[in-house]
């Protein structure tokens, strides 16, 4: 008997039929929420552009939001396991049915668009889907995660009441330019005329050019140097804690008498799966999405800090295509492992476990592959019990939604070949 398609993987199916690579230009956009009657004029929103840390400060302000009362909707990119992942209202994803519904709206606006744009991809019809599922829902504010760059990222149809930058790095320069300057201005590019800005500490040449950018569109710009504790792990998260919470301050939607108590009960309160999250305890397996050289090195800082982790270590290890895996090995070498099992994810953009383990080989004497991430992490727990060991699993988010998956139950789904 031939399994029945439902509803909800026919709206994958045609979400996965428009292009999945980066699109970036701003008239399509512009022109499909047009269509849609301008979704996002109908909230007030926070946009986050930045190389390391956007998602995790989205989610933190999120979090300080929701606890000061406010209906709030956030959008962040890549998921884990299920697309709904991406719209996500008072901290719970769309269900299938409002998924379907909103899929179908956003493919019939974006067939009245002119040829001329070419097809809404991907990722512009789920921030277009985004964006009306929060005016529908009535949130009154959104927190958007930009998804590449910033200046021409399908998410800069926004008009924010303040924007914040993390930190910046050397990433997608086939797309953004070969410098850090080249970069920061299109980070940059989400800066609006008037509008609050924050930022951290950055390179020399990358402050030079937020500076410029903010000075020349007179919007106040706030720096900030301390970081700030919160519930997630690593010097990096209280970085990215200090940026969410000076956003929010600056913002003007909460009470200036009363934002500091919410600012630390959201903080205390923050959740963001698969980022040095714990799943397991016997024995102890944490999974961090670090998929490049950047994130890379916070995981690795952030394990020479952890004093759970003063034990022998067993490494998980996927990578996606595009990234390299010796970029992502080089910072991690630091680390004492016991052990490296390769893997790769259920998906077609998944780096085969061979090509990881080449890369993987100077990094401890004992490197494996199994292909199935599930059975790579079993294996790599076995090991961990018997000498009394931790696992750590990272690279491609996808390696760490799977991954998670095993420990905690979560929406998965169905693998789509079209990826």
């Amino acid at each position: 008997m031939v399994p029945t398609t439902t509803s909800y993987e026919r709206a994958l199916d045609r979400l996965l039929r428009s292009p999945t690579l980066p699109k970036l230009g701003l008239r399509r956009m512009e022109a499909l929420c047009e269509a849609l009657g301008r979704p996002q004029d109908r909230f007030a929103s926070l946009h986050i552009a930045g190389t390391k840390g956007k998602g995790s400060t989205s989610a933190m302000a999120a979090s300080v939001l929701r606890q000061a009362g406010l209906r709030v909707g956030l959008t962040t990119s890549p998921h884990l396991l299920s697309a709904r992942e991406r719209i996500v209202i008072d901290g719970a994803l769309i269900d299938e049915a409002t998924f379907v519904s909103l899929e179908r709206r956003v493919d019939a606006a974006a067939r009245t668009l002119s040829p001329s744009l070419e097809v809404p991809s991907f990722f512009e019809r789920l921030t277009a889907m985004a964006l009306c599922a929060f005016a529908e829902a009535g949130v009154d504010v959104a927190v958007i995660e930009v998804g590449l760059g910033g200046r021409l990222d399908a998410t800069n149809v926004v008009r924010p009441v303040a924007c914040a930058i993390t930190r910046l790095g050397m990433d997608h320069m086939e797309f953004l330019g070969p410098t850090l300057g080249h970069i920061a201005a299109e980070k940059a590019g989400i800066i609006k005329a008037g509008v609050p800005v924050v930022t951290t500490t950055q390179e020399p040449e990358a402050a030079a050019v937020v500076v410029g950018v903010a000075r020349r569109l007179g919007a106040p710009l706030t720096i900030v140097v301390d970081g700030r504790s919160c519930a997630l792990s690593g010097a990096h998260q209280r970085d990215n804690a200090a940026i969410a919470s000076a956003l929010v301050t600056v913002s003007g939607l909460l009470d200036p008498r009363t934002v500091a108590g919410f600012i630390s009960a959201g903080l205390d309160a923050v959740q963001w799966p698969g980022r040095y999250e714990t799943v397991g305890r016997d024995p102890l397996v944490i999974v961090d999405g670090a998929h490049d050289g950047l994130a890379a090195g916070a995981l690795a800082t952030t394990i020479a800090d952890d004093p759970r982790l003063r034990r022998p270590l067993h490494l998980v290890l996927g990578v996606s295509r595009g990234h390299a895996p010796a970029e992502l090995l080089a910072p991690l070498s630091s680390v004492p492992w016991a052990s490296v099992v390769s893997t790769q994810a259920a998906h077609p953009r998944a780096l085969p476990g061979s090509e990881v383990a080449r890369a993987a080989l100077g990094l401890c004497p004992v490197v494996d592959v199994v292909a199935d991430v599930g059975e790579a992490v079993a294996v790599a727990v076995r090991r961990a019990r018997s000498d009394g060991g931790a696992v750590v699993v990272t690279g491609s988010l996808f390696v760490v939604g799977e991954a998670r998956a095993a420990f905690i139950a979560m929406p998965k789904d169905p693998v789509r070949p079209a990826w």
